[in-house]
């Protein structure tokens, strides 16, 4: 194959959430789409150790004392999703964690946090209890 031929094969470079780098290439050349996946040093290790902290306990124990999660960090039934992504998204916010969705639903074994974010953000809604969960993560 010459380079000019070459040179017009596709050469895709995506990054998926998690800051894997994929890349999909030469799928012409090779006959289907390939895909390779390079890990990064995952950040997931940083994160868990941050929601242990000191700062990171008090904010627990407040989630407690107003009963959205019980005493093992877990949310409670009557969590909502919504409230959920709310209560992630400040919380990562105050300890600093930049992979947020990943590492609280990963925690509380739900999935698609940022989709709940994406609702709220398309409907409007205001979440039930939102203040309460505003002013847990008020220093």
């Amino acid at each position: 194959m010459d380079q000019e031929a070459s040179s017009k094969q596709p050469y895709i470079i995506n990054f998926n959430f998690d800051g894997a780098v994929i890349e999909s290439m030469n799928f012409e050349r090779l006959g289907k789409n390939t895909t390779r996946t390079r890990e990064k040093e995952p950040a997931e290790h940083v994160a868990c150790e941050a929601l242990h902290t000191k700062v990171a306990n008090k904010y627990w124990t407040r989630l407690q004392i107003s009963g959205f999660v019980d005493d093992e960090q877990q949310l409670t039934p009557e969590t909502t999703r919504k409230q959920a992504m709310l209560i992630a998204e400040a919380f990562a916010e105050k300890i600093g964690i930049k992979s947020k969705w990943k590492t609280f639903q990963q925690q509380w074994n739900i999935n698609n946090l940022a989709q709940e974010k994406w609702e709220l953000l398309e409907d409007g809604m205001i979440i039930p209890r939102q203040d309460e969960i505003v002013r847990i993560f008020t220093n």
